[in-house]
């Protein structure tokens, strides 16, 4: 399967906008907003009551260990 993104992890920036995490793993906002964004302990900051910011070396690990969950769950 050929990559969308052709940039490296490393091109990302530690921390990360909504748009740009979507982007890093892949996929269209509103799908990291159902798959990612709201599943349990999936890494985000908190500035503030309303804004989120996304670590990019915990999202690797993230879905590194929570793959089968996704995977299950788009079915």
């Amino acid at each position: 399967m050929l990559r969308k993104n052709l940039k490296n992890d490393s091109d990302y920036p530690l921390i990360m906008t909504r748009e740009l995490a979507a982007e890093f793993i892949g996929v269209s906002g509103p799908t990291f907003d159902k798959y990612y964004r709201y599943a349990h302990n999936f890494p985000v900051v908190k500035n503030g009551d309303v804004e989120e910011a996304f670590p990019r070396d915990p999202i690797i690990k993230w879905v590194a260990e929570n793959w089968e969950l996704l995977k299950k769950r788009r079915k």
